[in-house]
Formats: C-alpha cells, structure tokens, sequence
C-alpha cells in the first residue's frame, strides 16, 4: 500500500449478452489486502493488463454450451497469473451472464454447479415448494463498538459485533505496563445488558470477537495465557457463547497451523469453552480444506475476495460443514452492491451457519441490502416452487397458508 489508509479500488467488468443486457462483476481487495499471504492491494492499470479482456472474451465465446464448472477451470488454467481479486470478479460476471442466459438466478446457477439438491423427505420424495431458509447473519462494527451494536441488536442480527482492535490500550484496557482487560471486560458487560434492553424476539446467538492476532500479540505469543484469556472472556460472555476469529496472527500459514494446535491444546488445557474461528491465513480453498479437514480451528470465516472464484467459496463452505466446522460465508467492508448480492445467492445455496453484512461498515446499508436480496430470493422460489410451469397471475400460492398471485410474494 502507498498510504496507511487509502481508497478501495474496484474494477469492474461487463459481459455483454446477444439480448443486450450487461452481466457483471466486480474485481476487489479485502480491506486488509497483503496480509497473511493476501494479495496486495488492487490497482487498476495491472489489473487491467493481467485480465487481457481480448483474451477472455475469445475464451468464453468458445466456451458457449459448456457448464459454468467446465468454464471456470478453463478460466484457471488459461490464466494462472490472475489473482484473487480477478478470479472474485470474472466469476460474478460468469455467474450473472449464466444466469441470464438461463432465465433463471444466480442461485439456481450455483446450487446446480456445485451439485447441490433440493432437500428431500424421508421417503426421498424433494420436499415441495423449495423453501431454503434464510441463513443467519453476522454483522461487523469496525470500530465503532456501541451505536452500530446497539443497532445490530434491535435488529435481530445473530451473530455480534465482530469490532476490530486497533487501540489495544483503550479496546482492551491498560493498568500500568500491563493489558488487564477491564475495559473489554466492561464492554462485554455493556452489550449484554444491552441486549437485553433492545433485543425483542430475536436474540444474538453467540458474541463474535474479532482480534485480528491481539490476544498473541499482548500475551507475547504464549498459547497459554492466550487460552486463560479466552477462558475469561467466555465466562463473562454468558450465557451466549463466545467465537473468538482470530486470536493468533503468525507470519506464515505453517506457523499460524502450529500456533492454533498449541492453543487448542491449551484451551483443552483450561477448560476454556469457546469457538476459534479462522480468518487470516484461511484464504484459498486449500487452506481451508486443509483447517477444516484436521480440525484446527471449530470454525472459518471465508473472505470471498481472497477465496477466489465464487464456485471455491461454495467449495468451501462444502468442506467445512462436511468436517463439522461453523462456517461464515463472509468477506470484507470494502465489497460492492454486485458482489453482495451474488453473496447472498451463494448463501442460500450452500446455507452456511451465517453470512458477513456487506458491504461497508455503518451496517444498516448492508443489512437493508442482503437481507432484502434473501427475502427476494426466498420469495421467488416460493413462488416457483409453488407452480413452477405457470406465470398465470390468477393463481395463487396457497402452501404458505396466504394467498399470493404466482408472479408475487410478500414476505415480513
């Protein structure tokens, strides 16, 4: 990076269709780009030369007729320089265009690459009309660890607050030389009876923090105390259980894998009863497949933008719940409005345990806007399920116990 802070450069790309309409995509950087084996931040002239449009459009004109599985391995191997971010967003813009073409969403397109199947009945018969449930969601505050929460709660967000560290002495509280915790001690007191002020139905199922490597750093890389602090932290959480993402940040994945070894250890050690959840060095889909299949960590939080095709986040997803892991299918503040929605398509296919508010950081915009698409989503599947060879808006669909015309769906 050029600057401690600066702007998050997206680019986009647009697939022009025989029908006239743009399919699109966006290519992106997490917010904390070149970190734990990230890529470095994108730039659009060298992103730009490393797309080589000519190219790729020859490569998908070819590919006409083939499956979206068969032409994202082709993309892979013809074009092994690509990084991350432009895997993220040439997929979105296959994805759409797929979708497109096929009249139907991106969530047929992806639930039926990854081979994923309606569920059934015991007697095997696919339960009818297809109603996926809405995936939980995680918000995130960043910095701002009281007005956002206040408002993820009354909100009914499951998963909370996931803040970043950046001031350890004023986020975690200082006596001396020494960390002592009494201020997020105190903070986690605050939520609590926050949640209970505000909280109406719908209560957090679980507080998620976010240390970005700050319990190793103050406790000087010894597992642990590391594990005493997690032990403390979660009995002060009661009675909602604890996710702690990343408590350890090493400078190498071989040394990250060993540092969560010694702290699950550690934390057997303790008793100390909480969810790690993996996030930096989680960034292919071989790392996560190799955390999950030794059961490193009890969960990962997938960053989309640094997984890469949207096919290897569903992957992804795939392999952790197949190893009993808690899964967030996730990604950064700095996504777009396109890359968001494709999110939540991918959510509802592959149903995760939650799914990260995104984009940016203030929340309500990006929970008004992923929740919605949900909602969308849900709502014509409904719909289709209902009366899938029909579009005749006289009739109605009444397995919900409501009547709704079958070309609309109301949800609350």
């Amino acid at each position: 990076m050029k600057f401690i802070r600066q702007p998050s450069r997206v680019v986009q790309i647009g697939l022009q269709m025989e029908n006239g309409e743009t399919a699109w995509g966006d290519c992106l950087s997490v917010s904390f780009a070149g970190k734990s084996g990230r890529d470095v931040s994108l730039e659009a002239s060298s992103t730009r030369d490393l797309l080589d449009p000519p190219r790729l459009l020859k490569i998908l004109q070819e590919s006409s007729g083939k499956g979206l599985g068969d032409v994202d391995d082709a993309l892979g191997r013809e074009f092994p320089r690509w990084t991350a971010a432009i895997r993220f967003g040439v997929s979105q813009a296959v994805v759409n265009a797929t979708a497109i073409s096929t009249r139907t969403m991106p969530f047929h397109v992806l639930r039926d690459t990854l081979g994923i199947r309606p569920e059934t009945a015991a007697n095997g018969i696919p339960v009818f009309p297809p109603f996926p449930p809405v995936p939980a969601l995680q918000g995130s505050c960043g910095n701002n660890w009281r007005d956002t929460v206040e408002r993820m709660i009354v909100a009914g967000i499951e998963y909370l607050p996931q803040g970043q560290f950046e001031d350890l002495d004023r986020e975690l509280g200082q006596y001396g030389s020494k960390i002592d915790g009494s201020k997020i001690f105190e903070y986690i007191d605050w939520l609590k009876k926050r949640i209970g002020d505000l909280a109406s139905k719908t209560k957090p199922r679980a507080i998620t923090l976010d240390f970005h490597g700050a319990l190793a750093q103050i406790c000087s890389g010894d597992m642990d105390a590391v594990a005493a602090w997690i032990k403390e932290l979660a009995r002060r959480c009661q009675p909602f259980p604890l996710h702690v993402e990343s408590p350890v940040v090493e400078s190498t994945f071989e040394a990250q894998i060993n540092s969560l070894v010694k702290l699950k250890t550690a934390m057997r050690a303790h008793g100390a009863n909480a969810r790690i959840i993996a996030d930096e060095w989680a960034n292919s889909l071989a790392q996560i497949e190799r955390l999950a299949k030794e059961k490193i960590v009890d969960g990962i939080h997938i960053k989309m933008p640094d997984t890469g095709s949207l096919l290897d986040s569903g992957r992804a997803v795939q392999v952790c719940k197949d190893n009993g892991l808690f899964v967030i299918l996730g990604g950064s503040c700095t996504e777009t409005a396109t890359s968001s929605r494709l999110a939540a398509h991918l959510g509802m296919a592959t149903q995760p345990d939650a799914i990260l508010v995104k984009p940016g950081i203030s929340f309500d915009e990006g929970f008004s806007l992923m929740k919605n698409e949900l909602l969308v989503i849900q709502s014509l599947l409904a719909v289709s399920g209902a009366f899938p060879d029909s579009q005749d808006s006289t009739r109605g669909n009444v397995s919900t116990g409501a009547y709704f015309p079958a070309t609309m769906s109301v949800w609350p």
